[in-house]
């Protein structure tokens, strides 16, 4: 069964927006900052220690709120982008086991039931640390949420070896987490 990626990519930016603004609303009354409206620069030195640098800097600077945020929104806009990168590889991979090839092997269908407990526990690490203040455990649950992402991935290279069907959503999945770390960082540093 093939994937329409387009139909997912059309929901993905409103539910971004829609996330973002309920943690905004919930939040605003308990933070207590400078609100310091970030730069393209700050964009481009966050950008600067990812393995994309053009995805990042394209991710973020398209992404509506970039430019109204203060660096905690920044750091929330990028949990909010890998949490719904990993609620479509998690649905994918749900096609994929139930709806997908009924010629599947038995390796391959125990791989993608796997890999689907693996997105369940990298959204529930993602989610987690949206909903945190601190900085250090928004790290590590994100760090938490990349290894149970590439434990997924890393399935389907255990013999017999056969091709991971995440493809770029999975690509895309771990840029999204490395620029989450990478703007958590200079946030923590």
């Amino acid at each position: 069964m093939a994937f329409d990626n387009n139909s997912a990519n059309c929901v993905l930016p409103l539910m971004v927006i829609w996330l973002l603004l309920i943690h905004s609303s919930s939040y605003a009354s308990t933070l207590v900052t400078t609100h310091i409206h970030i730069s393209y620069k700050i964009v481009d030195a966050i950008c600067q220690v990812t393995p994309n640098q053009e995805f990042c800097k394209t991710t973020l600077k398209n992404f509506p709120r970039t430019k109204q945020a203060d660096m905690h929104e920044l750091g929330v806009i990028t949990i909010i982008l890998a949490t719904e990168q990993a609620r479509l590889n998690k649905y994918v991979v749900d096609q994929l086991l139930h709806g997908g090839d009924q010629g599947a092997d038995d390796v391959a269908k125990n791989d993608l039931s796997n890999c689907l407990s693996d997105y369940t526990v990298t959204l529930g690490k993602l989610q987690g640390a949206y909903r945190l203040s601190d900085n250090k455990g928004m790290i590590k649950l994100v760090n938490d949420a990349m290894k149970m992402t590439k434990k997924c991935e890393y399935r389907f290279q255990k013999p017999p070896t056969r091709p991971f069907p995440l493809g770029d959503n999975q690509q895309k999945m771990v840029l999204l987490n490395d620029i989450a770390l990478a703007t958590l960082d200079l946030l923590d540093g």
